[in-house]
């Protein structure tokens, strides 16, 4: 008989384990590769989002400022203008000239509607504001926008517990750890404070700065009202190839109308009803500059519906506002979609016609 080879049982004796430490093996260089580009985002927290203390951002978060703002107002407003960064420039002081009563702009960038329900409901559950009116300006993409973006209620504490799904909201949001852009930006910011430090290790930068081209909020464009003055005429606008380029990118990719954007914009108007709260919503018009160029993208029917949808949706105490025949002063807009003062101050006046009925 054979005898056994001991070196060949030695060896099949350890393949078992051998095979379970590769897989363990394994198993940690995926777990890790998976998890490191979310603590490199959460650390740097490019887009101040989730509150890391070693961020490396100069930017503050538009939503946090708007409500810090807006806790802080003095007299409690009973008008909220809502809206994107389209909205920024109808003036508080015009709308109280109109309609009487004290108001605060909280348009954000790219404002939805979830961010419109967060700022109402914390305006007057939490901060007990008698609010009377909103006035809510809407962009015809903030319809087929995702649900979930980087800039979006969920991510202020103070603002998502007042959200229709605050719970499902934040864990929705927690992929964005992992989003490219999120990633990249991270990168980025921690390669340029390591290569600042080593310079000052070098004696080559004295600067205690090193992220000079991070992006900034700065809190001195907007008054204690909420509008965005801008009073030192620092440059707030984009050139006009960088919007286009932008728009023509969003409306090539989006196109269907979200149907949970549209339950949040019933759910706004059914709690203004309860509450006893007057609405004036209208659709945001676009440039002629701007809607040229996008001729051959999905924007033209996306706003056909958002107005559709919008007007459908403007019954019992909601008043819809259609601000298109106003008789522009293109040239007053800032960029190919921002509108500038004059604009903001014609706006308020057709909505308080249209509110009062003055304009037929």
């Amino acid at each position: 008989m054979a005898q056994a080879d001991p070196q060949l049982d030695d060896l099949m004796c350890a393949s078992p384990e051998h095979a379970r430490r590769f897989f363990r093996l394994l198993l940690s260089l995926i777990f890790t590769a998976l998890l490191a580009p979310a603590v490199l985002t959460y650390v740097v927290d490019p887009l101040d989002l989730y509150g890391s203390p070693f961020s490396l951002t100069s930017r503050i978060e538009p939503r946090r400022l708007k409500a810090d703002l807006l806790a802080a107002a003095t007299p409690p407003p009973e008008v909220l203008i809502l809206g994107s960064s389209w909205v920024r420039t109808i003036d508080p002081v015009d709308v109280e000239a109109n309609f009487g009563m004290s108001a605060f702009n909280a348009s954000v960038s790219n404002g939805s509607f979830k961010d419109w329900i967060a700022l109402t409901r914390y305006a007057v559950d939490e901060l007990g504001y008698p609010i009377r009116l909103l006035l809510i300006g809407i962009d015809p993409g903030a319809y087929v926008a995702p649900l979930i973006r980087h800039d979006d209620a969920v991510h202020v504490p103070v603002l998502r517990r007042h959200l229709e799904h605050p719970y499902r909201d934040y864990w929705r949001s927690r992929r964005l750890l992992w989003s490219g852009h999120q990633v990249m930006l991270a990168a980025r910011m921690l390669a340029a404070e390591i290569r600042h430090w080593i310079e000052r290790g070098l004696g080559l930068n004295d600067s205690a700065q090193s992220l000079g081209f991070s992006p900034i909020t700065d809190p001195r464009d907007w008054r204690a009202d909420g509008f965005d003055v801008n009073p030192r005429g620092r440059p707030r606008g984009q050139s006009a190839e960088m919007i286009k380029e932008d728009r023509q990118w969003f409306y090539r990719n989006r196109t269907e109308v979200q149907p949970e954007n549209v339950s949040s914009l019933r759910f706004l108007f059914d709690y203004c009803r309860k509450h006893e709260i007057k609405v004036v919503a209208f659709v945001t018009v676009v440039h002629p500059d701007l809607r040229a160029s996008l001729r051959d993208t999905g924007a033209a029917a996306v706003r056909r519906e958002a107005v559709r949808i919008t007007r459908q949706l403007c019954t019992d105490g909601i008043t819809y506002c259609d601000i298109d025949s106003l008789p522009y002063d293109w040239d007053d807009f800032e960029d190919l979609h921002h509108p500038g003062l004059a604009t903001g101050h014609q706006v308020a006046q057709e909505l308080w016609a249209c509110s009062s009925g003055e304009n037929g």
